[in-house]
């Protein structure tokens, strides 16, 4: 995960545990976009309780999985080929 990744998170965190929807999810869809490693944890850190009810965070962990997926076929393509 980049540096860049971490504050994104780090940021959302903060302002989720502050009760601050809205901003956390902002810097929760930077995060995503600057695909950062393994954002799917975030549905287990204690930071984003206050947003698991919300629609957004389904939303984007299923987004997160789907590209996840996406590029592991890509991956197991690319090796099935060596």
């Amino acid at each position: 995960m980049s540096r860049r990744g971490r504050e994104h998170l780090t940021w959302a965190g903060a302002y989720a545990r502050v009760g601050d929807k809205e901003k956390a999810f902002e810097w929760l869809e930077k995060s995503y976009e600057q695909k950062v490693g393994d954002i799917t944890l975030i549905k287990y850190l204690p930071d984003f309780k206050s947003l698991r009810g919300d629609p957004r965070f389904s939303a984007l962990l299923k987004h997160r999985l789907a590209r996840s997926a996406k590029q592991s076929r890509r991956d197991q393509s690319f090796f099935s080929g060596v």
